[in-house]
Formats: structure tokens, C-alpha cells, sequence
């Protein structure tokens, strides 16, 4: 072989090698989600500039020292020009600094799902709910609109719609401040849980306060929540956070598209439905509401005009209507609906005549908390078949002396016969455990609902008027069974104590009015009652909380009336719950309504630490 053969081999040789070196074979220039690149394959998994200028990856430094850097992928000596010298701070935030100390790029200007204590929230960046189907993120996004608003935004490719702070409302009425300055747009959540945004946007946590791990998050269903983490609990095996703020105290408000495999992405119609078919009907959903996609806005038409328009209409899907003002708002789409006792409208939605809705669910409004569904048709007699109401003149039937009737206060004013109510309500759907006895809640009608508490004769309370509103009582023998108004939201103590459902959640203003409603409760027992009471059982447990968080104050098992010519009574035994009893009942001091003011500190003291004294 001569020689100029041997070193055109030579040359050939040394380019082959200088190629593989300076560029891989599965050379990129980004890295895809999900993807990585292993230190093990150092040499060949790299990012590579489009004009292979530039490689980064796992540069060695020696044979088992590796840094991630950037250099000339094509100079013989590689040089280096950047080296990542990352740091993960205490406030979880991982910086890459120079050799100087300077921050060159940090975690806390990328957000994802979650902010951290000091994360600060700039116009262009937006937290991003994740989606295990979507690789760029879900649905759902926090960030400040074109309105310098900082907003939660539902952007599907094809619709996109702010949906907190309230849509229906303008800047003002949801106490916003607009400012068109981009470099002023941000929003942070201090160690305290005290959530500011440049627009004014502000809220607390239930706990504010320090010594306690914070996350605030944008979860899958669209609802921006504050998780906290006692510092107390670091030393557990496992980690339990509690949500101390959210949004939408009902998670089910922001529901919006539907998939077999994530529920979050809430319902669709079960229906396939040819808008051009003129055989329909109306579904009639009360008190709600759907923002936007208006085709002709809030002209005045009776409801069989609006109703004729949007039937006539092929792309009026629904229409509201609202009574007494006759605004008609045919819809285009149903987006971003809520329902509401104070709505005026109601919303029709347009269904197929033969789709049977005899199963249908309705969710019933619930200010906090989880809503309850009610079947509203199992039921069986509606309250205006004749076989349901026997006598609506307010005067009762004549009957027997082993006749079964009672009247409902503020209800049609009508006597009912008690088999034909276990008829016609035989769908009690709930049942729990009171403190005492056995309850059954009743759904009587839409959105009216009543709790029976059943005990023998001689057990009935002297008390005929407490804070809990009472109904009725009905009796057989020596059987009776009183019926109270229900309260959706359940005990005050489940609320403060029960960590596995954050569905409910108290706000500072909320336990303000809470603690505010009680004392002028236990004023009203005290002072103004035709007999005065001391309730000498106050406690969360006995604490109800109404569809609007109003405390209503029930239970009377223990309750002494006072004697008004003698303030202070003597008791035999002590009453109460260990926890909540005053010095008194162990003192053999004479017992009066201070003892309800002592138990009142001590559910004060659990309302604000949110934790049983006893713990």
C-alpha cells in the first residue's frame, strides 16, 4: 500500500471519529417532557445546536467526575463556556449559579402546578394544572389575563374562559385594580399563608401563621387550593396536608369536559342530539346560571316566546329565562354554569322528547362543602298529585283519635296523613348518627329538606323554641318523632376536625361570624327565651352549620331551665362533656349561665386553633 493511500486511511479514519464525536447519532437540540439524558452515556446523549456549534450534556471532568455544561462541540479542546452549579434552597426553590453567586436561572421564574412561600407569579408565567394525558399540562391555568387580572383561566385550543373571579362580575365588584403596566403584574403567598397579587387580589389561609410548610396548588379539576403542613407533623412517617383556602368551596363548580378515564374533566351529554329535529323538549334547571355565548342578549320575551326562539334556533342549545323581567339569553353553549339560591333565571336546557329523566340527579346548592345529590323523581308523589295533599284549607280533616297528622310551619299550610308522607318521602337518602339517637333526612321538594329525630313520649323537651328551627312533632301512642330543618354542612366539629374531607373549609370571616352567631345564641338562651336555659352542653358537636355557614345551635339533652326568681340552680350529677366543663360542676358551686359561657371559650379557643384543645 503506498503511502499517500495509508494517509488519505489516516485522514479518513481521524474525520470519522472527530464526526461521532462532535455529533451523535441521536443528536437533538431540546429535550421532549418526559425525556433525560444519563450520565452513563456521557459521550453520545447530548443536546446539540442546529449548526452543531454547541453540545450540552454530562461533560467529564475526570473519569468519575461529571458536570453539566455547555461547550464548542467542534473546537479540539471542547471548550467549556457554562457550567450548571445548581442550588436547592430551603424555600424549595433550585438555582444554577455562576462562580460569583449569581442566580443565571432558577425553578421559582418556571412554575408548574404549585407556588411556593415567596414564588413570585409575573405577567407571562401561568401555573399549569397537570394532565397525565397532555404533555404540555391540563386544561386549567393561573395567571393575570389581558387585564392584568390574575385569573383561573379554561383553555381547551378552542374555547377559552376566565372563570375566577366571579365571570358575571366586572373588575370592581370582585375588588380588583387593573393596571396595564406589565412589570407591576405579580402575585406571591408569604410564609403566613397571606396570598397579593398587583391587582388586589388577597386571601388568607384558615391556620395564617408561621412555622407551617405551604403549597399553593392548581389541581386537576380546576380548583386553586392552599395546602398547609404543620411543622409538627415533619416527624411522621407520613405526611398529611390539610387544605386551608380554596377557590370553589365546591369542588364540583368547575366541571367542564368529560373523559371515561378522568373524571375531573367533568359530564357530557349522555345524548346524542340533532339540533334540527324539532321534536324536544325543555329540561328546566332552577336558579341557574351559564355565562356568555349569547346568541340574541336578554331581549324581553314571555317564556313561550324565549322558548320558541330557542327551539326554532339549530344552535340554541339552552336558553335562560328569567321570571318577572323577562330577559330571554338563548345560548350557543353551556359554559361555566353555576346554580345559586339568589339567581333569578332559570335555565332550560333542550333534551330529546324521548329521553327518559326519570333517574336524573340534581345537585342541590350548597354555599360550602360537597353538594348533595337528591333523586328527585324516585321519590313517588310530587306535592301537587292528589294523592299527596289531603287538605290545604289549614284546617285539619276530621279523624280518629288514632289519626296521624302534622303541620309544616310555612308549608302550604297543609295537614298530612304520616303513612301517605312514608309513601310519597320513602327515598330518605341520608342517614347519620346524632349525638343522641337516630336521624332520617327527608327531601320533601326541590331543595327543601327536614330531619326526624324519633324517641318515646316521655322524652320530649319542655323546650318548644331553640335556634334550630323545629317543624313538628308527629306521634302514635307512645311513640313520637320531631322534625327539625336540616343543616347541610353538618357539625362544626367535622368541619374543624375531620382532616380527610377539605370539601368544607372555614376562612377567618367565616369563624368571625361563626363565633358571633353562637354567643348570640347562647344570649338568646340565657336572656331572652320564655324560659330561660342553660344548655350545659356546648361543644362543636353541638354547633350546626347551615347551607351558608350560619351556626345553629341544637341538642338540648342536658339543657336546665333556669328559675327566674333564683339565678343559680344545684344539680345531682355532673352534665357535660370532659373538655368543656366548667370549674363549677367539680366545685359544688352553684351552676348558672356561666357555665355556657366557660364551654363557649373553650370552642372559641378550637375555632381559632382549628384542633381540639384536648390534642
Amino acid at each position: 500500500m503506498s503511502s499517500s493511500t495509508v494517509a488519505l486511511c489516516t485522514a479518513a479514519t481521524i474525520v470519522i471519529v472527530f464526526l461521532s464525536l462532535s455529533r451523535p447519532s441521536a443528536a437533538r437540540d431540546s429535550l421532549l417532557r418526559g425525556a433525560s439524558i444519563a450520565v452513563e452515556d456521557h459521550a453520545t446523549d447530548l443536546l446539540l445546536s442546529p449548526d452543531g456549534t454547541f453540545a450540552a450534556g454530562f461533560y467529564a471532568v475526570s473519569p468519575t467526575v461529571f458536570t453539566f455544561s455547555v461547550w464548542f462541540a467542534r473546537a479540539a479542546d471542547r471548550a467549556v463556556v457554562w457550567t450548571a452549579t445548581p442550588r436547592l434552597l430551603n424555600s424549595g426553590n433550585l438555582a444554577v449559579e455562576d462562580a460569583v453567586g449569581n442566580v443565571l436561572w432558577q425553578s421559582f421564574d418556571h412554575p408548574t402546578d404549585t407556588l411556593l412561600p415567596m414564588q413570585r407569579l409575573a405577567a407571562g408565567k401561568a401555573m399549569v394544572s397537570s394532565d397525565k394525558l397532555l404533555a404540555g399540562g391540563g386544561f386549567y391555568s393561573f395567571r393575570f389575563n389581558d387585564y392584568s387580572i390574575i385569573s383561573l383561566v379554561y383553555d381547551n385550543h378552542e374555547i377559552s374562559s376566565v372563570y375566577w373571579p366571579n365571570p358575571f362580575y366586572s373588575y370592581w365588584q370582585n375588588n380588583r385594580n387593573i393596571y396595564y403596566n406589565s412589570t407591576r403584574r405579580q402575585a406571591f403567598i408569604d410564609e403566613s399563608g397571606h396570598f397579593l397579587a398587583s391587582d388586589n387580589a388577597t386571601f388568607d389561609a384558615a391556620d395564617h401563621g408561621e412555622n407551617v410548610r405551604r403549597r399553593l396548588k392548581l389541581d386537576t379539576d380546576g380548583n386553586l387550593r392552599l395546602y398547609s403542613l404543620e411543622l409538627d407533623d415533619v416527624t411522621t412517617s407520613t405526611w398529611t396536608w390539610s387544605v386551608t383556602w380554596m377557590a370553589f368551596a365546591n369542588p364540583a363548580g368547575v366541571r367542564l369536559r368529560a373523559d371515561t378515564t378522568d373524571w375531573s374533566r367533568g359530564c357530557r351529554p349522555t345524548f346524542t342530539f340533532n339540533s334540527t329535529d324539532r321534536i324536544m323538549k325543555l329540561l328546566p334547571l332552577p336558579h341557574t346560571d351559564f355565562w356568555g355565548f349569547d346568541i340574541n342578549k336578554g331581549a324581553l320575551l314571555s317564556l313561550r316566546e324565549c322558548a320558541a326562539r330557542c327551539k326554532s334556533e339549530p344552535s340554541c342549545v339552552a336558553f335562560e329565562y328569567k321570571v318577572g323581567i323577562g330577559e330571554c339569553y338563548p345560548k350557543s353553549l353551556m359554559f361555566n354554569g353555576r346554580t345559586f339560591p339568589g339567581l333569578l333565571g332559570t335555565a332550560y336546557v333542550k333534551v330529546p322528547a324521548d329521553l327518559d329523566v326519570s333517574n336524573l340527579h340534581v345537585h342541590q346548592w350548597q354555599k360550602n362543602g360537597l353538594a348533595i345529590e337528591e333523586d328527585i323523581v324516585r321519590c313517588g308523589a310530587t306535592i301537587d298529585s292528589p294523592e299527596f295533599l289531603l287538605n290545604v284549607s289549614g284546617v285539619s280533616s276530621s279523624s280518629s283519635s288514632n289519626s296521624i297528622w302534622f303541620y309544616f310551619y310555612g308549608f302550604l299550610s297543609a295537614f298530612f296523613v304520616i303513612e301517605v308522607i312514608v309513601i310519597a318521602f320513602g327515598c330518605w337518602f341520608f342517614s347519620s348518627k346524632g349525638v343522641f339517637r337516630p336521624s332520617k333526612i327527608w327531601a320533601l321538594d326541590e331543595g327543601y329538606r327536614m330531619v326526624t329525630n324519633h324517641f318515646r313520649a316521655y322524652s320530649y323537651s319542655e323546650l318548644q323554641r331553640g335556634t334550630r328551627k323545629f317543624r313538628s312533632e308527629i306521634g302514635r301512642g307512645k311513640h313520637r318523632i320531631l322534625v327539625y330543618e336540616y343543616i347541610e354542612n353538618g357539625s362544626l366539629a367535622q368541619v374543624l376536625f375531620d382532616r380527610r374531607d377539605y370539601s368544607k373549609f372555614l376562612g377567618w370571616k367565616q369563624r368571625f361570624n361563626i363565633a358571633l352567631g353562637v354567643a348570640k345564641g347562647l344570649a338568646y338562651l340565657h336572656n331572652e327565651c320564655l324560659e330561660w336555659i342553660i344548655h350545659c352542653d356546648m361543644k362543636p358537636e353541638n354547633i350546626l352549620l347551615d347551607e351558608d355557614m350560619e351556626p345553629k345551635i341544637t341538642d338540648f339533652g342536658l339543657s336546665k331551665l333556669l328559675n327566674r326568681d333564683g339565678y343559680g340552680s344545684q344539680m345531682s350529677r355532673i352534665r357535660g362533656t370532659r373538655g368543656y366543663l366548667a370549674p363549677e360542676w367539680v366545685s359544688s358551686l352553684p351552676i348558672t349561665d356561666k357555665v355556657d359561657v366557660y364551654s363557649y371559650g373553650v370552642v372559641l379557643l378550637e375555632l381559632v386553633k382549628g384542633r381540639r384543645i384536648s390534642d
